[in-house]
């Protein structure tokens, strides 16, 4: 792991009041290879783009984050006024549910959400 990581994703939600949430690529490891732990749901072009270069293998490195709409909920950083101001999380989702509800009301109050690729 990124031994900045943790500064890197604090230094990101803090650029604006607007941003609501903030996570990471993940990776999960299947054999000897990796993928990338993200969904098809809600996708941007640009977090798109960096998922097939991590596939491919392009070499391209983005460092910058990417305003995106869905983000994996294994690794996430939330603003707790965002996160009250929405609702917090549905209690009517049991599993695999309640983190692209969650995201999808950040969209509709207009809060950002953004993928960190570094």
């Amino acid at each position: 792991m990124n031994p900045n990581f943790h500064a890197a994703m604090l230094d990101c939600i803090q650029q604006s009041s607007n941003i609501a949430a903030v996570g990471p690529l993940q990776f999960v490891q299947q054999g000897a290879a990796y993928r990338l732990n993200l969904t098809w749901s809600y996708w941007t072009p640009q977090a798109f783009l960096v998922y097939l270069s991590h596939v491919f293998r392009l070499g391209r490195k983005r460092n910058a984050p990417i305003r995106t709409t869905f983000l994996n909920a294994g690794c996430l950083l939330l603003r707790k006024a965002a996160f009250i101001h929405v609702g917090k999380l549905n209690e009517k989702y049991f599993l695999y549910g309640e983190e692209p509800d969650l995201l999808l009301k950040f969209k509709r109050y207009d809060y950002q959400v953004r993928l960190h690729p570094g």
